[in-house]
């Protein structure tokens, strides 16, 4: 019996892609920046103290709302952090948001401005 000699292939690295490939430096481009993107999301949450980060269920009952009006309010811009499929609160984070989306408040109406409303809507209705 002959024994076999085992055949070392040579394995073929790529070339490293060259700056002048456009494509190569605007997907490395895109991946840096969801890098920095996640790195950004995880720090804000690990500088929280623990208390200040929230599940769904703590902020559905920090703005009393069910858990499909908060699907819809993140749509609309709430702020959260996905850690894997898990989605994350920051309360500041959260509050300062709804207070964002509250209309500004209307100046309150005297009762001068109330009877002069009354006086023209008589005139205009007769």
């Amino acid at each position: 019996m002959s024994k076999l000699q085992p055949q070392v292939q040579p394995v073929k690295t790529p070339p490293p892609p060259s700056a002048a490939d456009p494509l190569s430096a605007l997907i490395d481009a895109a991946a840096a920046r969801a890098v920095d993107a996640a790195l950004e999301r995880i720090s804000a949450l690990q500088t929280a103290p623990r208390a200040e980060v929230l599940c769904e269920e703590d902020v559905c009952a920090l703005l009393q709302v069910s858990r499909p009006t908060l699907h819809r309010l993140r749509g609309d811009g709430l702020p959260f952090a996905l850690l894997g499929c898990v989605r994350r609160y920051v309360r500041a984070d959260v509050i300062a948001w709804v207070r964002a989306q509250l209309p500004t408040a209307r100046p309150q109406t005297t009762e001068a401005d109330s009877a002069e409303y009354e006086r023209e809507t008589r005139e205009v209705l007769g």
